[in-house]
């Protein structure tokens, strides 16, 4: 017993010490809010105090039997259809406690700290099904403390909740490939992670999508005949993900689409917040290397410093090309890389823009944009992936 409960030990500290470290690590980088946490905000006025409104009004609403919908307390006397101002309504409920006993603003850096602790902590629980336990606490601090989501961090709540492209690389793995479980039981799972996050950011939901895509299409290249093979189980879960998911969003998509203070077409942006290629090696001044009058520049090739998170930098690049070329023959290192390099052309919006100009050479994102609606996705923001 005493060897069993010795494991049982182990698999609780590799699970919970590093959701505890990441968070001890973002209290100290956001120690500056964190000594008058009631008062300051973490990062820069704007956009926070949108959101910091939208953490106070879902209880408001919700406690006053108001339709949180809909709300006449901004743009008066029209109002505003909220579904169309991402206004994260689990993340409200998620942090009701502490807007209520705190205020607005303590919940709003709850949610910027957590939501990069969450983030790093699923990333960890993506990459150890690959690789050692320490090598994966790396990963898991390379997605959640690099520069896109501390970028957004800045500013962006929302986005700074990252917890869905490590959560559906696992789902991912698990229908696509490994497919040990029932397809209704991982199906089920995975159309209610995306019913989930069309109440966090429903912009994230395209920018999954398109990801998971862009996967298949990059196993189905490496791997056809091995793919093709499992593709009846993959269909399987993806129309049991497709029923949870509409069963979870029909009422709120009805309500964006159908419901007063609608937006007809797409909403621009697609050309503006996108990915430079000179940002993956130029850091910006939000980082805490960075290269002068360089840096400076680069600040706005994303549409602003808090969008311009892409960079990777040279080191880094280095040791993904030179991984890819010693390890090609596995797996997981040739789909990764074909699908991280795709995504990243995706990113890269509908035109290319170099050192924070715009070109006329028109580039994939150009299919997604001519979509109603869904080519209101930030291209830039595919770059979390």
């Amino acid at each position: 017993m005493s060897g069993l409960d010795d494991r049982r030990v182990n698999r609780a500290v590799g699970l919970a010490g590093p959701l505890v470290g990441y968070t001890a690590l973002a209290l100290l980088v956001f120690l500056p809010a964190w000594r008058d946490p009631l008062h300051t905000v973490i990062g820069y006025s704007g956009d926070a105090q949108q959101t910091i409104w939208f953490l106070s009004w879902t209880p408001w609403a919700i406690s006053h039997g108001v339709n949180p919908f809909l709300t006449s307390q901004l743009n008066s006397p029209d109002g505003v259809n909220l579904m169309w101002d991402s206004w994260a309504p689990l993340l409200g409920l998620m942090l009701w406690p502490v807007t209520v006993t705190g205020g607005p603003i303590l919940a709003y850096n709850v949610l910027i700290t957590g939501g990069i602790a969450l983030s790093a902590w699923c990333a960890y629980l993506a990459i150890r099904r690959y690789v050692a336990g320490g090598a994966a606490v790396v990963g898991g601090l390379a997605y959640g403390f690099g520069p896109f989501l501390m970028n957004q961090a800045h500013g962006h709540a929302k986005v700074t909740f990252a917890v869905l492209p490590p959560l559906l690389f696992m789902i991912f793995d698990e229908i696509c490939v490994r497919q040990r479980r029932s397809p209704r039981v991982l199906g089920t799972v995975l159309g209610i992670a995306l019913g989930a996050q069309v109440f966090v950011l429903e912009e994230g939901v395209v920018l999954g999508g398109i990801a998971a895509a862009v996967g298949v299409v990059a196993l189905a290249l490496l791997h056809g005949g091995r793919f093709a093979a499992r593709r009846r189980y993959v269909l399987r879960a993806g129309s049991w993900s497709v029923a949870v998911f509409v069963l979870m969003v029909i009422g709120p998509l009805a309500v964006q689409l159908l419901g007063p203070g609608r937006v007809h077409g797409t909403v621009p942006g697609a050309d503006t917040y996108v990915t430079d290629p000179v940002s993956l090696v130029v850091p910006t001044q939000l980082q805490w290397f960075s290269w002068g009058s360089l840096s400076a520049d680069a600040q706005t090739f994303g549409g602003n410093p808090v969008e311009t998170g892409s960079y990777l930098g040279i080191p880094l690049l280095v040791l993904l090309v030179v991984t890819t070329v010693l390890w090609w023959r596995r797996p997981i290192v040739a789909w990764s890389a074909v699908t991280g390099a795709a995504l990243t052309v995706v990113s890269l919006g509908p035109h290319l823009h170099f050192y924070g100009s715009l070109t006329r050479l028109p580039l994939p994102y150009g299919l997604i944009q001519a979509l109603s609606h869904v080519g209101s996705a930030l291209p830039g923001r595919l770059f979390v992936y």
